[in-house]
């Protein structure tokens, strides 16, 4: 971060601070991290709160990780596209292609991206959800050989959370690696995103913080620490998610950051060709809410709920139940990554509307 970029920060923490402090404080979120970028710089950051909030130990910095539970997904989108980028796959392959034990033939890789695999989304909650790694193969396996779809694919929407597991499992077998292993390797060390991590045992030596139920007065340990999933699970940063969301301002800093030199011709490959950055925020027709194949949409008139009023229509983003939402608005040039640890602020997303809306009131510089 530069001397400049410093001050800038500074000066919209003067001016801001209140604001946002006014808004989480009087929601009882117990932790939080924001960070905003305008153009090519952070100008915002703010971070505030405990770790363990029963005991006030260990004040939240800038390196905190927090669970950002369904923000999860267009890691995992992303990484689709990757392997659509080497010809391995299409969105349009049937799922069976690639797990041939999946039951419905007609269900296609698109259609658990955009949630309209026909699912009803209370399915797969009592299958028995994996506490290990190992237990992970089998509880796919009872995914796959269980339950009847409730509508014909692509006909309908129908939030289903689990097609993001089974879209792991397509990025596993196809690519031959773990999925944490993959993202790692190919998105997150190539972005500078160091702090990010599906894996639970990567955690130990750093700094992070569990979902708060406030209704239930307790840190959700076993929802948090899950083995590495596809729906959920990513532990990372604010800074780590603004890498990210900057790879859809017009490609921004969609170069390699690892240094990796030993890696031959990807070592100054960009991670995405422009084409699948395209791809990635092009709404797709006739979903409602508003979909890309990666992020929701808002549209014209943001059917799903948790944009600002002060976003363009063309603004992407994703909300977490653990009360994180990731935003990219490339028509003004945004980039915000809203995290809290607080179940009970993600029960309204008018939250997430209140908080978008002072994002976007930042200057650029």
């Amino acid at each position: 971060m530069t001397t400049q970029d410093r001050e800038i920060c500074a000066r919209n923490s003067e001016r801001y601070d209140a604001g946002f402090k006014r808004l989480l404080e009087s929601k009882g979120v117990p932790a939080y991290s924001i960070a905003v970028a305008k153009g090519s710089s952070i100008v915002y950051r703010l971070h505030g709160g405990h770790l363990h909030p029963e005991s006030g130990a260990g004040p939240v910095r800038e390196n905190t990780r927090f669970n950002v539970g369904s923000v999860s997904k267009p890691i995992t989108g992303a990484a689709l596209v990757l392997l659509l980028e080497e010809g391995r796959l299409t969105l349009d392959d049937p799922v069976v292609k690639h797990i041939p034990e999946y039951r419905y033939p007609q269900v296609t890789l698109l259609n658990l991206l955009t949630h309209s695999a026909g699912y009803d989304p209370a399915f797969g909650i009592d299958v028995g959800f994996p506490s290990r790694a190992a237990d992970v193969p089998g509880f796919l396996g009872r995914l796959y050989e269980r339950g009847e779809l409730c509508y014909e694919p692509g006909t309908s929407s129908a939030y289903f959370t689990l097609g993001y597991a089974i879209l792991m499992d397509v990025v596993e077998r196809v690519s031959g690696m773990p999925f944490e292993s993959f993202v790692r390797q190919r998105l997150f060390d190539p972005l500078g995103m160091f702090a990010s991590t599906f894996d639970a045992a990567r955690l130990a030596d750093s700094p992070y913080v569990l979902p708060w139920d406030g209704s239930r007065n307790e840190h959700l340990r076993e929802e948090a620490m899950t083995p590495v999933m596809g729906d959920r699970g990513l532990f990372t940063t604010a800074d780590d998610l603004v890498k990210f969301g900057y790879l859809f301002l017009n490609g921004r800093d969609n170069g390699r950051k690892d240094g990796n030199l030993s890696d031959g011709d990807n070592a100054n490959r960009p991670v995405f060709s422009p084409a699948a950055l395209r791809l990635m925020i092009r709404e797709l027709p006739g979903m409602s809410p508003g979909k890309t194949p990666v992020f929701w949409r808002k549209g014209l008139r943001d059917e799903y709920g948790f944009f600002g009023d002060a976003c363009s229509s063309e603004a992407l983003g994703h909300t977490g139940f653990t009360g994180c939402m990731l935003l990219v608005d490339p028509a003004c040039d945004t980039v915000a990554a809203l995290l809290t640890n607080s179940v009970d602020w993600h029960g309204d997303w008018r939250n997430y509307r209140l908080l978008c809306n002072l994002a976007m009131a930042l200057p650029n510089k």
